[in-house]
């Protein structure tokens, strides 16, 4: 079974949160902070892993080079 991971640190000083999250903080000195996975990513799942290069190629329409400059040449002439 799937357990949701949440962590909840209560009266958490503000200027230990970064300077985005502190945004809209002025004037307040402690927050509760809760942290939990975001729903539909399941951390070390294999896909996490494969490089972003392993996909070029693999959308539709994709052709090598030399077939694509044959394409536009054959346009070109028409």
């Amino acid at each position: 079974m799937n357990q949701t991971r949440k962590i909840v640190v209560e009266h958490d000083p503000v200027d230990r949160l970064p300077e985005v999250l502190r945004r809209g903080l002025e004037g307040v000195h402690d927050v509760t902070v809760t942290t939990e996975e975001a729903p539909g990513i399941e951390t070390g799942a294999p896909e996490a892993a494969v490089p972003l290069t392993a996909f070029l190629g693999a959308g539709k329409g994709f052709c090598p080079e030399d077939e694509a400059a044959r394409f536009i040449r054959q346009l070109r002439d028409e």
